[in-house]
């Protein structure tokens, strides 16, 4: 499965949504994405997103629901590392 998996790489916890897993992590934490994650982020903490390889997963990718619309929103004074 292509699924959408981002692992908070302080707490362990698992998501299936990217937004859910930004919303529940604090500043400077770091969040493991594999699969294919659809629909709009919006990030108003200071994080990192990386993106993981994983066997039967494809490359990591974020992708909005309809083409050509905003899928990352990043807040004023905000510092958001992708990698």
């Amino acid at each position: 499965s292509k699924g959408c998996s981002v692992k908070n790489k302080a707490t362990g916890r698992t998501y299936t949504t990217l937004q859910a897993a930004v919303k529940a992590t604090r500043p400077r934490q770091t969040l493991l994405l594999s699969g294919t994650c659809r629909g709009k982020v919006s990030i108003k903490e200071d994080i990192t997103i990386k993106g993981v390889a994983r066997r039967g997963r494809g490359r990591p990718t974020i992708l909005g629901w309809q083409a050509f619309r905003r899928i990352l929103t990043v807040g004023g004074g905000v510092t958001a590392t992708l990698r």
